[in-house]
């Protein structure tokens, strides 16, 4: 496996060789997740009249990978390829809405929490994380999809 790029090793530990980064790569030419994120984005767009963005987990940050519109005046500023904080941004809220307690206990081993916006600091606590996102709004569940 080492020989064939599947493994290497290093110190006496394995680790995942570049063929699969190759295998990713070739994977990706396969198909644009932004190609393949703008239909249901333009549906939830069109339900709910507001601005929809996908993006991923990235660590303790969001990143924005694809975005579409929405025809109201007001606009959300957004930058694809951005890096936002999880508990400061709503992107990053609705991404830990999915987590479990323990995944944000890792991500964030303390209560100090950066506070980047205007809201009161209660919300920027690891325990109220979950139920803002979904109290205020920032988490479309799979039943929001339904046609």
């Amino acid at each position: 496996m080492i020989t064939n790029g599947l493994l290497r090793q290093n110190e006496g530990k394995y680790f995942l060789g570049l063929a699969f980064y190759e295998f990713g790569n070739k994977a990706i030419e396969q198909f644009d997740i932004k190609e393949l994120a703008i239909e249901p984005l333009s549906f939830l767009r069109d339900k709910t009249q507001l601005a929809c963005h996908l993006g991923i987990l990235d660590g303790n940050s969001a990143i924005y990978l694809a975005k579409v519109e929405s025809s109201s005046a007001i606009q959300v500023k957004s930058w694809l390829g951005r890096k936002l904080s999880l508990h400061s941004s709503a992107l990053g809220k609705a991404l830990l809405a999915w987590e479990p307690e323990q995944r944000i206990d890792e991500l964030y081993p303390n209560e100090n929490l950066v506070i980047k916006t205007q809201l009161p600091q209660k919300r920027h606590t690891k325990r109220n994380l979950k139920k803002y996102a979904n109290k205020v709004g920032h988490l479309i569940t799979p039943k929001t999809l339904t046609k």
